[in-house]
């Protein structure tokens, strides 16, 4: 990244927009500068996201192409923590096997690609991919018991909304990574574009074994957004 990009240069950032975030799990505070997505508490390594993280300069700013290019790798370290806690909730979930995880990385690892050229959210994409289809047939264990008065839809949904909430992530952003979710599952009302995201993402993997051109044809006809295209033919390659 450029170092004299006003945007993300700590000489430049106000200390305003530098934020003491209470951790949830012991209350201890954790500092945020405005490029942290996250962060984990010193005092009980419980992660702690960042209200405040914003990008928002990509979307205008005539170096943001070169810029982002600079920051992947800085970007990557940011949301690793993210994964990493993510992974662990994920592997903890009663019933989940092998293959539904690695399943979700296959997902995240073809979202990621597209979400970088549409400019998305990491922060909201990273937990929407790996969490997207937790639970769909609901559970019966003792720490998420199935209530059989509640459909099973709307119960996977109240225990995604449960991880994210470990997760301490900030109200607005909890609120995109479910509605990417649903919008996802509903299928018919992809509108946002998260969701078309992981759409597009199942799409692609679902190609991989169809002979290529066809995979194309079908690519072509169904991909929601044209990033999604285009990355899937490369992918599938």
């Amino acid at each position: 990244m450029d170092a004299k990009c006003p945007g993300q240069d700590w000489r430049f950032i106000k200390p305003e927009k530098v934020v003491e975030v209470t951790c949830i799990s012991c209350g201890e505070g954790v500092e945020l500068w405005p490029d942290e997505m996250a962060r984990h508490c010193p005092q009980c390594r419980q992660l702690v996201a960042n209200p405040n993280f914003d990008l928002g300069c990509i979307e205008w700013c005539a170096q943001s192409e070169e810029c982002l290019a600079r920051m992947n790798r800085s970007k990557n370290e940011t949301t690793a923590p993210l994964r990493k806690e993510i992974h662990r909730i994920l592997k903890q979930i009663p019933g989940i096997s092998k293959q539904e995880v690695k399943h979700a990385e296959e997902v995240l690892q073809i979202a990621e690609l597209i979400g970088r050229k549409e400019k998305v959210d990491p922060i909201i994409l990273i937990p929407a991919a790996l969490l997207h289809e937790v639970e769909k047939r609901g559970n019966t264990s003792s720490a998420y018991k199935h209530n059989a008065d509640i459909p099973i839809y709307t119960n996977s949904i109240k225990i995604i909304d449960e991880i994210i909430q470990k997760l301490n992530f900030p109200s607005k952003k909890a609120k995109a990574v479910i509605h990417a979710i649903e919008s996802y599952r509903k299928r018919t009302s992809c509108e946002d574009v998260h969701s078309k995201i992981l759409a597009d993402a199942h799409l692609i993997l679902s190609l991989k074994t169809l002979p290529l051109q066809e995979a194309y044809q079908e690519l072509e006809k169904k991909a929601l957004t044209k990033t999604g295209c285009t990355v899937g033919k490369k992918w599938l390659i």
